[in-house]
């Protein structure tokens, strides 16, 4: 049980570090005209909780697939659901948010944010797809 929240603790750092450099890299590299605008928007931080939303979706999934090798219960199937839900929804938010963004990229409306809600949402109900799907064969083996 040690090893395991040790992992998730490694875990934890790392999606961590990866939000930390993506909203970074957003605020270093889009530009208004000339000059890096670097504040925080309404449309990007728009985008970037419809990107935890996806990121959440994912993260679910990938512990419902993991988990999905060794036994099967309905409450797996409970967990991949949710995840497939989630992912639904991210893909939903942010297809009106960029259907309702202004503008191009970088002038602080969220949209690439809101491209990658989508990659994430997608990812997330494609994992939890393939949960699915082996808990069903597996109780079909039984």
């Amino acid at each position: 049980m040690k090893e395991r929240f040790i992992l998730i603790k490694q875990g934890a750092k790392h999606i961590a570090l990866f939000l930390f450099g993506t909203v970074f890299t957003a605020m270093v590299f889009a530009q208004d005209g000339n000059v890096a605008n670097t504040k925080l928007t309404s449309g990007r931080l728009e985008s970037i909780l419809i990107s935890v939303l996806g990121l959440a979706s994912l993260i679910i999934g990938i512990r419902s697939f993991r988990s999905s090798k060794r036994a099967t219960s309905a409450n797996k199937r409970k967990v991949a659901t949710i995840a497939a839900i989630a992912g639904i929804l991210c893909i939903i938010l942010a297809s009106v948010h960029i259907a309702n963004t202004t503008g191009g990229f970088g002038t602080g409306g969220g949209k690439a944010g809101a491209i990658v809600a989508i990659t994430l949402g997608a990812a997330g109900i494609i994992l939890s797809g393939l949960t699915v799907n082996r808990l069903r064969h597996a109780a079909i083996q039984k």
